[in-house]
């Protein structure tokens, strides 16, 4: 835990926990099963990925700034999405903070044979590879 909250998946959820009172919040649901979670040196960033490819052939990963201000009612203010990425055509089966927060690095799924690299401060594919069509760069 970090900064007073647990943060993890369950299915196709993002569940951030409040560890002081027991508040569970559903921070995020996907339509796709969620695969892996990472959380950035300092805790204040989450990023989240979709095992599977969505309706559109594309598994996103979703990048949350985790906020542990309590408010007025003693809970913690929910995580605010910063960051919607998308280059893998498979599912997503690993993701870790580089640099600090400053890149987040994310790989594919057997399946898919793919790697990212993004800079988080634009939410921009910095590099990637695609092993299935052997091609670099971002997906046109």
């Amino acid at each position: 835990p970090f900064l007073g909250n647990l943060v993890y998946t369950l299915h196709n959820k993002l569940i951030v926990e409040d560890i002081k009172n027991r508040q569970q919040n559903i921070a995020f649901e996907s339509v796709e099963r969620l695969s892996c979670l990472a959380r950035s040196e300092d805790g204040k960033l989450v990023a989240v990925a979709q095992g599977d490819v969505g309706p559109d052939s594309v598994a996103r990963i979703f990048v949350y700034e985790v906020n542990h201000k309590v408010n007025k009612q003693a809970s913690a203010e929910p995580p605010r999405l910063l960051n919607t990425l998308s280059y893998h055509h498979s599912g997503i089966q690993s993701l870790c903070f580089a640099k600090g927060n400053e890149y987040l690095l994310s790989q594919g799924n057997k399946d898919g044979n793919s790697w990212a690299a993004w800079r988080l401060s634009n939410g921009r594919l910095v590099q990637g590879y695609d092993l299935t069509t052997h091609g670099y760069g971002p997906q046109n």
